[in-house]
């Protein structure tokens, strides 16, 4: 039977400090999540604060046949067309076209998009991040406000659902859509989260 080494007493603080820097250097290898960042594992959240957001659809952006001429049930995933950079969050409309269920009425599907960085930033959600790293949505099926043409139109726009993920759905009067330039939609209980490494 052979005799059992020990380890040299002074080997033993610096195996110690070695499994650290590879514990450090698996946990930062990691790729970057939100899920990461609300857990607050490496990172801080330095900030919170509930905000308004604002969209504008303009018929100038909006490629040819759209919205008129597709229907929903054929537009989904056809646009990706950027309507607002805040921070590190930028917003697509990914379908816009004639809603199936009523004719008067288009529907616009809204999917941010976030740019995370390990050096911290800013990001624009439609929850608030509770301490135990949970959400709290803060959107509700509601009326929105809605500016067309300078004119105010407290019934042109509606939140239709919101999900899956971080995606949301307008209806939106197609009448008034077609016959502006631009409407611009106000919706609130966005939170601007800004983050630190830890």
């Amino acid at each position: 039977m052979a005799p059992h080494r020990k380890i040299p007493l002074f080997l033993l603080p610096i195996l110690l400090i070695l499994l650290a820097g590879a514990v450090v250097l698996l946990v930062r290898g990691q790729p970057l999540t939100l899920e990461r960042i609300f857990h607050r594992q490496g990172y801080a959240i330095t900030g919170q604060t509930e905000t308004a957001l604002t969209l504008t659809l303009s018929r100038d952006q909006m490629p040819e046949g759209f919205p008129e001429e597709v229907p929903i049930s054929q537009a989904a995933g056809e646009l990706k067309l950027p309507l607002l950079q805040d921070g590190d969050t930028t917003f697509y409309l990914t379908a816009f076209a004639r809603s199936d269920e009523d004719p008067g009425t288009l529907y616009a599907v809204i999917q941010p998009e976030h740019q995370l960085s390990r050096e911290g930033g800013q990001l624009l959600l439609p929850y608030r991040i509770d301490e135990d790293g949970g959400i709290t949505a803060q959107l509700r099926v509601s009326d929105l406000p809605v500016q067309a043409d300078g004119e105010d139109r407290p019934d042109a726009a509606r939140l239709a659902s919101q999900g899956p993920g971080e995606q949301f759905a307008l209806y939106v009067d197609r009448a008034l859509f077609l016959r502006s330039d631009a409407i611009t939609i106000q919706l609130g209980s966005f939170y601007r989260l800004t983050y630190a490494p830890a």
